[in-house]
């Protein structure tokens, strides 16, 4: 593998304040995405277009519908998704759509109100899937009481919602802005979404929704460590990643996950003075062709 080139990315908010870019995805050969926070205690957020030039990557905009209170309006600290010529993020309380070819603004927000979006995937049916965390009651999600329950809920590429199932059984979604999503994924083969499944900050615990018969297993996986970043299942081995972290060394767990509970076959260990800390686990083929078409 080749580093072609290294360009800081250094831009401002809509209201001229500096950011901390999180997720970049790339819709063609001179053209991507960036998500990010502000870089004053991550109050707004929102996504920008990029273009790549000759050894070098800039801003020419701001997404108009994706900017705004960060957890609120603004766009969430998560994966944005690239399928079939279109980007799909989570923006606050709602999914946007985004079209590459007239991206001055959002070209759909599918609305949630009162619900804060925890993350979006697409599946191995070919069709989005979105976290909903709870409704709740106060002016600030982080002091806020969850009234209710979450929810998943199915889209297609249109952004018509093919379904929406509310998950019981005492599991909860933070809302609180340190805890923006819950590091969900999907098998690649299976009809099955893995996520943290509390909304306390220090989560140990996984849930796995099965979007066909619409079930839930909650705390399907428990362990010791905290799960830190986005979870990923191999499209090849179906084999589930896990990453953990204490702060101090972190922790990547592969499991055997064809069962009724988890199987621990591998462990990888990682100091975290040697830079290592697990923002999340993808897979290569997530980028191809083949996936990107489905």
């Amino acid at each position: 593998m080749k580093a072609e080139f290294s360009d800081p990315l250094v831009f401002t908010t809509p209201k001229g304040v500096g950011t901390w870019p999180q997720h970049i995805v790339i819709t063609g050969k001179n053209k991507g995405y960036v998500q990010y926070s502000d870089n004053a205690m991550e109050t707004t957020s929102g996504i920008c277009a990029i273009q790549f030039d000759d050894k070098s990557v800039s801003v020419t905009h701001h997404v108009t519908g994706t900017f705004g209170e960060f957890t609120v309006k603004g766009a969430t600290k998560s994966r944005m998704i690239y399928s079939r010529g279109k980007v799909y993020a989570a923006c606050g309380h709602s999914v946007v759509i985004i079209d590459p070819n007239n991206d001055k603004a959002v070209e759909k927000k599918i609305e949630f109100p009162g619900r804060q979006t925890k993350d979006i995937v697409k599946a191995a049916d070919g069709n989005l899937y979105v976290a909903l965390a709870s409704p709740y009651e106060g002016e600030s999600p982080n002091i806020a009481t969850l009234k209710g329950n979450p929810m998943i809920v199915g889209l297609d590429h249109s952004g018509k919602i093919i379904s929406e199932v509310e998950l019981k059984g005492g599991i909860q979604f933070p809302i609180q802005t340190w805890s923006p999503n819950i590091g969900m994924c999907t098998s690649f083969t299976d009809p099955y979404l893995y996520f943290r499944d509390s909304s306390e900050f220090t989560i140990t615990t996984m849930s796995r929704y099965n979007y066909e018969t619409k079930t839930l297993e909650y705390n399907y996986y428990k362990g010791g460590e905290t799960i830190y970043g986005i979870l990923g299942q191999h499209p090849f081995t179906k084999e589930l990643w896990l990453p953990t972290s204490s702060y101090v060394d972190s922790k990547i767990f592969v499991m055997d996950v064809s069962g009724s509970k988890p199987e621990i076959n591998r462990l990888y260990e990682y100091n975290t003075q040697k830079g290592a800390s697990p923002a999340g686990i993808d897979f290569a083929y997530r980028f191809t062709p083949e996936w990107i078409n489905k």
